[in-house]
């Protein structure tokens, strides 16, 4: 036969296959070319081409039939599935037919792996599952053994069991109700059952108050026509109708509300313990000033609670007096002027005035039941426990550094909100106008500030262009999607958000590859003047990795929900090691623009330092009594090198402050270590049993004497220790220090609560609510916290009573969007004509890097505690 007729017979067999593949995968009743019952095999197809010596056989039956010792499964439409055996004996049958398939000579045509049958199972979802291939392909699958319900086999495509799980949980209709199915909390949260008992027209119309204000809708609802069908509809077949409030019962109800939720709240208080407060003031979007007010306390149980205390308006000037008067009617509402250790807020100067105004009018109506100004004759304790500390927003402290850094670059961002508008002006780029300018003036400094501005601008302009149309950002999606298969949007900062800036950065670095393609395929090169050059984006990685210890102090003082004043100091050194470290690497850089960075960590670690500075007042007491009291630092911290001072040894005067708060504490908790005593003559037993106690209780109270001892002896706990479940471990062991510990860890070092109030409240201080009164606006606040804080309380109750393996923990997209590794870049991969450093030098050290204090301490040029810091 001829090369010709053999390659077109070839041709026709592989057609013929084709066809017969496409038949019996889509056929109403299977077929099998090789049984006896059904059609044979044409002679068309299986038989014998010769051309000389060579010969070619296709033999249809080895290509199409399973061996009859494989167990398989029909399905609808025809389809059938051959089981992959469990037998060893089995297996390799299974596989030496699988392997003949089509499906797996296409794999193995594109060099593809082939699927792993059998994969090693760490998941319990393959308990629900069988393994195959589809007859005649070999088209893998996995199918359920409930309802036999095919899916792609994960080993397919690498994509996990993640399909399967969902099956199970909520696909499969017979799955069995004996395995319990996985939920998130919020789902048990809204499948709780309600009262058993039939409800009142009070409890009704409190849980119509609860609705409107968490979600937060105008009282006005109550009385919507469509608000009244969908009661009536709910209420339909039972045999009473629920009375459906108006809006000006709604609104009563809430008034009364208030003051109960309060007294609520404040039971909790214990009755010889501190509170510490944090506020801010907030101007709404329709103009209206308010002030807002936080209380922090730990319960004698040491539960952390979070509350909300006023939510006043502001009339006038937002003068220093005008806002301690509003503090001072808070105070006096809830009895709280003598129980007052720390005031937080930001660092506006009304603030100073308004603590200064607040302390003068607090210290002459201290409570005298206290009896501080008797007990107290040391003016170093007087000045701890008696007076109230001004505690400064630590998160605002840690990103007025990053703007002073960015300032000094001048490449902060100048808008106050984000906004995607792009203008005529936006065409041009403004650090490259300053540029030519420079070269004109021969002004080397300005020239390369602006080559600096010039990257930053670039990142803003390029997100602006793609987000101010759906029709950009679409295409930017697709570009993503054709580079990496994920799609995330580009971030804009501006100043009045932190971090913005280092997550703009980050989210610019993350997607440099679709940002390059997007500009090279845009039309008419229209954007060829907003790429970054290689060098500009070398220098956002290393601004990048500048502000990451900000953004990530930031990140979790703003996410905490408990005492984090015990690691200001540890925060505070961090700090100033990631600056020290960053300033002595680029101080002997020749690079202009690493001299301009250089100069802008400077300008941030004098900005921390003058923060740094106010440790050394009152406050710093607070911070030091906070330290001792965490017990993987205790007094060990001051003795470090970082500590050490010509003037003053900061571990001895520690200690000493923390022995006086202790015998202060000690004298104010007699029940503890003071035996009682008797007024009436005692005889017989008696009066031996009562010598015997005495004895029993002098003993105890000496070993009160030695709890302050016994605490600094131990050894420190390792790791991270969480400072509230150490102590209620050891309530009974340290009493004394358990009160200590009860007070002086509720100082609030930030004040993010109250901006989180003020996130909350711009749902309900807009122009279609303008009408509310402004005791209405606080008590929606107030209620809507309430509300909050009770479903936290049911969040942990449920984790308290089921079993974590059955709850879903859903975890943040966010959490996806970070680098693969930190970026550290050396001198000589600068190679442009503004890098003149010959030598070879790195960034600072990653933070995890070990460093001897030795070695620490040659890097710094600033001590934490020398004397130019002092005032």
């Amino acid at each position: 036969m001829s090369s010709k007729n053999f390659s077109f017979l070839s041709s026709s067999v592989h057609a013929i296959n084709e066809a017969l593949l496409f038949i019996m995968a889509h056929q109403s009743y299977p077929l099998d070319l090789c049984s006896q019952d059904t059609i044979a095999p044409s002679s068309s197809i299986s038989q014998v081409f010769t051309d000389g010596d060579n010969q070619t056989e296709v033999n249809t039956c080895s290509i199409f039939s399973p061996p009859p010792e494989l167990d398989s499964l029909r399905l609808s439409k025809g389809r059938k599935i051959i089981q992959y055996p469990t037998e060893q004996e089995k297996i390799h049958i299974f596989e030496e037919w699988w392997n003949t398939t089509t499906w797996a000579e296409k794999r193995r045509e594109a060099k593809k792996p082939l699927v792993r049958f059998n994969p090693k199972r760490h998941s319990s979802v393959w308990d629900k599952f069988h393994e195959g291939a589809q007859f005649p392909d070999g088209t893998p699958y996995v199918f359920c053994v409930s309802c036999s319900h095919l899916l792609q086999h994960p080993s397919t495509e690498h994509t996990g069991t993640s399909s399967m799980a969902y099956h199970v949980r909520k696909g499969c209709p017979k799955k069995s109700s004996s395995v319990p199915s996985k939920r998130t909390v919020a789902q048990m949260l809204s499948e709780k059952p309600g009262p058993t008992t039939i409800y009142t027209e009070q409890e009704f119309l409190d849980q119509v108050l609860r609705f409107i204000v968490a979600c937060r809708l105008p009282f006005r609802t109550v009385e919507h026509v469509q608000f009244k069908r969908m009661i009536n509809l709910a209420a339909a077949g039972s045999s009473r109708r629920p009375h459906i409030p108006n809006r000006k019962q709604i609104q009563e109800r809430l008034i009364e509300l208030s003051d109960e939720i309060h007294t609520q709240l404040l039971s909790r208080f214990p009755a010889t313990g501190r509170m510490s407060i944090a506020l801010d003031c907030w101007t709404s979007p329709d103009q209206k000033a308010f002030l807002a007010l936080t209380g922090y306390f730990l319960t004698d149980d040491l539960d952390y609670h979070e509350i909300i205390l006023g939510f006043r308006p502001v009339s006038g000037s937002h003068t220093g007096e005008t806002l301690a008067a509003i503090v001072l009617s808070v105070l006096h509402k809830h009895n709280l002027c003598h129980r007052l250790l720390g005031v937080t807020t930001d660092n506006a100067s009304n603030n100073s005035t308004m603590f200064s105004s607040l302390t003068e009018q607090l210290r002459d109506e201290l409570d005298t039941n206290i009896q501080i100004q008797d007990t107290i004759a040391d003016p170093e304790l007087s000045k701890i426990l008696r007076n109230q500390h001004h505690i400064p927003c630590l998160a605002h402290v840690i990103q007025l550094c990053v703007t002073s850094f960015m300032n000094k670059l001048r490449i902060a961002a100048e808008n106050d909100t984000v906004s995607y508008i792009w203008e005529n002006s936006d065409e041009t780029l403004k650090a490259s106008g300053s540029i030519s300018r420079a070269i004109e003036k021969e002004d080397a400094e300005e020239g390369f500030l602006s080559f600096l501005s010039v990257m930053t601008e670039k990142i803003r302009k390029i997100t602006k262009f793609v987000n101010a149309s759906p029709q950009r950002r679409e295409r930017f999606q697709l570009t993503q999607r054709l580079e990496s298969g994920s799609v995330y949007y580009l971030l804009l900062d501006c100043k009045t958000r932190w971090n913005s800036s280092y997550l703009m950065i980050r989210r610019a670095l993350k997607l440099r590859q679709p940002i390059e393609s997007f500009i090279q395929h845009w039309d008419s090169q229209k954007l060829d003047y907003l790429r970054p050059t290689p060098v500009e984006w070398k220098q956002l990685e290393y601004l990048l990795e500048l502000l990451y210890p900000f953004y990530i102090f930031t990140s979790c003082l703003s996410e905490n929900t408990g005492p984090t004043v015990h690691r200001v100091y540890d925060i505070y050194n961090d700090l100033f090691d990631h600056l020290d470290l960053a300033i002595n690497r680029l101080r002997n850089k020749r690079a202009s623009w690493k001299q301009q960075i250089l100069e802008g960590l400077e300008e941030a670690h004098k900005k921390l330092r003058k923060y740094y500075r106010r440790t050394y007042q009152a406050e710093g007491y607070i911070y030091a009594i906070a330290t001792i009291l965490d017990p993987t630092s205790k007094l060990e911290k001051f003795k470090t090198a970082t500590w050490l001072d010509d003037d003053t040894d900061w571990y001895q005067k520690y200690r000493t402050v923390f022995e006086k708060v202790f015998h202060f504490y000690r004298s104010q908790n007699p029940s503890v270590n003071t035996p009682s005593t008797v007024s009436d003559p005692l005889s017989g037993l008696n009066k031996a049993f009562y010598h015997l106690s005495k004895r029993r209780r002098l003993a105890t109270s000496s070993e009160t004497f030695e709890e302050l001892k016994a605490y600094l002896d131990i050894e420190g706990t390792t790791g991270q220790t969480d400072i509230i479940a150490y102590w209620k471990s050891r309530r009974n062991q340290f009493p004394i220090l358990y009160s200590m510990a009860r007070d002086f860890l509720t100082v609030a070092t930030n004040g993010v609560s109250v901006e989180r109030l003020f996130n909350s409240s711009r749902d309900i201080c807009h122009y279609r609510r303008s009408r509310l009164y402004p005791d209405t606006i606080e008590a929606i606040m107030l209620q809507m916290c309430t509300d909050r804080f009770t479903i936290n309380e049911e969040y942990q109750q449920i984790l308290d009573e089921v079993d974590p393996d059955s709850i879903v923990f859903v975890h943040k997209e966010e959490d996806d969007d970070t680098t693969e590794a930190p970026l550290y870049i050396s001198d000589n991969e600068d190679m442009d004509d503004m890098d003149e450093d010959p030598e070879d030098g790195l960034l600072p050290e990653p933070p995890h890097t070990t460093r001897t204090v030795k070695e620490t301490r040659s890097l710094r040029h600033h001590k934490r505690r020398p004397g130019q810091y002092k005032e």
